[in-house]
């Protein structure tokens, strides 16, 4: 909906995971592209599963939101792998008040 806000809440559960950038979920208005909001990065290493909350509010003429799995781009001349297993589950998209 428009002009609402809205926590999107889940869990994240790492296992010797490795990389100079580390994923993000991030928010975007599908509409107009822009982005709403993105998590922390995971945490790299071992880590059992720790609760995730992200706040956000769309615009005046969201219509859809798209959920996204990324990573911010090394830099050209870096090389960027990533290693170990991430496991995401509980995902829940709540409208505020």
């Amino acid at each position: 909906a428009p002009d609402t806000e809205y926590d999107l809440e889940y869990a994240v559960k790492t296992q010797k995971l490795e990389s100079a950038d580390l994923p993000v979920v991030a928010i975007f208005d599908e509409v107009e592209g822009k982005l709403l909001a993105t998590s922390p990065s995971v945490p790299s290493g071992t880590n059992d599963w720790q609760p995730v909350k992200i706040s956000f509010k769309t615009g005046p003429k969201t219509q859809a939101i798209t959920m996204r799995l990324q990573r911010t781009p090394c830099a050209a001349d870096a090389s960027c792998p990533i290693y170990g297993t991430l496991w995401y589950d509980n995902f829940n998209l709540q409208r505020r008040g």
